[in-house]
């Protein structure tokens, strides 16, 4: 250059030379700042006997097919393609020279397991100022990566024990919290977004306890996975063993990493999920013969004991201990006669005892608790009752005395005797009213007998002092009792 040393600020200059010019054979073009563009415009004649082109790496691919070449070649002109191989695109490893003689060349010894990634590079040779090489095109045919797919939209979380009401769908897990005990209905779709088929796709369900706890839930092979093929799954999950804590459900597509695709990070997909404690109170009821009794009441000598646990927790019980039974301080098991019967739904655990029982005063405790531990009441539910074998009329005495309209006999029993009536006389001895009652009209304990104040015709009887006897007979034991009773209208 002539004109390097006078280059200043913001100046413009170009050349075009080549290297070993003389001095000033090159051209060139310098203004100063403002004078305007620099520009250039020269035709250059250059006589080249050998040139090479390197080509952009090729790939990835699942498996080589062909190479194809577009080209001429003049008199003693050459071509010659350097074929290079990699796994990363980082590092090359030479794999062959061809001396180019033909327009294909069988590329599928290539292992394309070991090189995904191929690039040429071209070498053309000009022997004489005359022969010439023109190359026009050059490609690979390649056999394209199938593609397994999973994403949000081909996993969803249902609950199996909730229909919502909207035309009987399911109920989605809303807020990705579900009570404890809930049945997860996780449906999850694989996919091959690709244009080769996936043989032997291995897909694994785990679920994920926080923070890295896995435990393999689902495990399945696909023979064959076509291309833009989809593969629908269901699995079913009950969240009872994971009260309280968070979970994930974790699907892992192709799981041991023998499926050669283009992308691998969209092979798995993981779905978290709170599953809350339930702190709902089991609640139990206790009868006796049927009905619950009063304290200290009389019962008979075999009462059928039953005791029934409802529970709106949605874990099934089925552990022995969740009833305990004691009478008089003593556990009560199978052994005794204790029998328990579990339903799926409520009452939940129905406990029966029927024992035989000696006279006496006696205490029933209960305590109950569902499948995760609440229990039903922290204390227990006492029952207090008395057993007489002998049979005995108690207490007896009618209200309201003096009666008006209407009056009650009322008593305990001991037993409930084979024969049993009321009647009522005048205070001079004469029968006006004969209240006989059945066994099935009477039970063990308090019993309350109405009389409406009629004589055996149904008249009103007068204003005055009466006397009423109740006798009981049961097998070869009688007993007679004598009470009076006023009316005043």
């Amino acid at each position: 250059s002539n004109q390097i040393q006078n280059l200043g600020f913001r100046y413009s200059w170009a050349m075009i030379g080549k290297k070993g010019l003389a001095p000033g054979a090159a051209l060139e073009m310098l203004k100063a700042p403002y004078d305007g563009v620099v520009q250039l415009d020269s035709v250059i004649y250059e006589t080249v006997k050998s040139g090479a082109i390197e080509f952009p790496a090729i790939g990835p691919s699942f498996s080589w097919k062909d190479l194809n070449l577009d080209y001429s070649i003049g008199g003693n002109a050459g071509l010659r393609l350097d074929v290079f191989g990699s796994l990363e695109k980082t590092s090359y490893d030479s794999l062959m020279s061809i001396n180019v003689n033909a327009n294909t060349y069988d590329f599928s010894a290539i292992d394309a397991s070991k090189y995904p990634y191929l690039k040429l590079k071209a070498t053309l040779n000009r022997n004489n100022s005359v022969d010439s090489v023109l190359l026009k095109s050059v490609s690979v045919s390649t056999t394209p990566f199938p593609e397994l797919v999973l994403n949000n939209r081909s996993i969803s979380l249902t609950k199996k024990t909730l229909v919502s009401i909207d035309e009987g769908k399911p109920a989605s897990v809303a807020n990705d919290t579900v009570r404890v005990g809930e049945e997860i209905v996780f449906k999850y779709t694989v996919s091959n977004a690709g244009l080769e088929p996936a043989s032997n796709v291995k897909v694994r369900v785990n679920k994920i306890i926080e923070p890295d706890t896995r435990e393999v839930l689902d495990e399945r092979s696909i023979r064959t996975l076509n291309p833009l093929e989809k593969k629908y799954y269901t699995y079913y999950y009950n969240t009872t063993p994971d009260m309280g804590r968070v979970i994930s459900f974790e699907v892992v597509v192709d799981a041991d990493s023998t499926v050669r695709e283009l992308y691998e990070d969209n092979n798995t997909f993981v779905v978290p999920l709170f599953v809350k404690k339930d702190t709902t109170q089991p609640v139990i009821n206790v009868s006796i013969d049927g009905r619950d009794i009063l304290p200290e009441e009389i019962v008979p000598s075999n009462p059928l004991i039953r005791v029934e646990m409802a529970d709106e927790t949605l874990v099934p019980i089925q552990d022995s201990s969740s009833i305990a039974v004691y009478l008089n301080g003593k556990k009560i098991s199978s052994a005794d006669g204790l029998k328990l019967v579990y339903n799926a739904s409520n009452p939940k655990v129905i406990a029966e005892y029927q024992p035989i029982l000696p006279d006496g005063d006696y205490e029933l405790k209960i305590v109950g608790k569902n499948a995760i531990g609440t229990l039903a009441d922290t204390t227990g539910q006492t029952r207090t009752f008395k057993v007489m074998n002998e049979p005995k009329v108690l207490e007896v005495y009618n209200y309201p005395n003096p009666m008006q309209e209407n009056t009650s006999f009322t008593f305990k029993l001991t037993q409930v005797p084979d024969e049993f009536v009321i009647r009522i006389y005048t205070i001079a001895g004469r029968l006006i009213k004969e209240i006989p009652l059945s066994p099935s009209q009477l039970k063990v304990d308090f019993n309350s007998i109405p009389w409406d104040g009629r004589d055996q015709d149904g008249d009103e009887i007068a204003n005055g002092t009466y006397l009423y006897t109740i006798q009981m007979v049961k097998g070869d034991k009688r007993e007679l009792i004598t009470n009076k009773i006023a009316v005043v209208r």
